[in-house]
C-alpha cells in the first residue's frame, strides 16, 4: 500500500506532517480531509506522494 505525506498547513508555514497508507489518490485525498477536520489549528492540508503534489484542501474550500 502507498505512503503519502500530508502537511497540514497554517498559511504556508508546515505545521505538521503525517504519513498515510492508502490504496490510491482518492482514498487519501478523502483521509487528509478528514483528519485536516479532526485538527481545527490548521487552515489546509497539502497531500504529497514523493515529489507530485495531488491535491491542496482548505477548510474553506470544503465549507462550499
Amino acid at each position: 500500500m502507498p505512503s503519502y505525506r500530508c502537511y497540514f498547513m497554517s498559511g504556508e508555514t508546515i505545521q505538521g506532517v503525517q504519513i498515510l497508507e492508502c490504496a490510491d489518490d482518492s482514498e487519501v485525498i478523502l483521509k487528509a480531509a478528514a483528519v485536516l477536520d479532526a485538527h481545527p489549528e490548521h487552515q489546509n492540508v497539502e497531500v504529497w506522494d514523493g515529489k507530485r503534489m495531488l491535491a491542496r484542501v482548505s477548510r474553506q474550500a470544503k465549507k462550499l
